[in-house]
């Protein structure tokens, strides 16, 4: 299996990033790098497992909403045990992106500390749920991997 080098800077580059972000309290750069990878990280999988939305419209709601209509012998095989998390992080993320600065008209925005507090524990919750799923996504390509090589030999 041959790595795909620009890709692995690329990821490099926005781990680091994500790092950096939390570290400096730019929670909100941090969930959007992680949300990124998360998505393209799970894409592989539902395409090719009857995905037909294209890599560059698929959304975090997208890859979610398919995993969880697949069947639960498969997501059982497959191993995938993280949707509740995966809900979670995109309901947090959803408040954290949208509550910065929108309210109903003539009602408050969320309280800041509030708000910083939510962002901060979504960001570090997301990149903990990004390493699980990056380490998910390698387990998978790996086994599609074997059984290809299984079927020339």
């Amino acid at each position: 299996m041959l790595k795909n080098m620009p890709k692995y800077f690329t990821y490099r580059f926005a781990i680091d990033q994500i790092n950096k972000a939390i570290d400096a309290g730019f929670f909100l750069e941090a969930i959007t790098i992680e949300e990124s990878i998360i998505v393209d990280r799970l894409y592989r999988f539902c395409k090719d497992n009857g995905l037909t939305k294209s890599a560059s419209l698929a959304t975090l709601g997208t890859v979610e909403t398919f995993l969880k209509k697949l069947p639960a012998d498969i997501q059982q095989i497959e191993q995938i045990d993280f949707l509740e998390e995966l809900d979670s992080f995109r309901q947090k993320r959803n408040t954290c992106l949208h509550q910065i600065a929108k309210s109903d008209p003539g009602e408050p925005t969320m309280p800041f500390d509030e708000f910083i507090d939510l962002a901060g524990s979504t960001a570090i919750e997301g990149r903990v749920l990004m390493k699980k799923i990056s380490n998910w996504a390698k387990r998978y390509k790996r086994k599609i991997a074997s059984n290809s090589s299984g079927l020339t030999g």
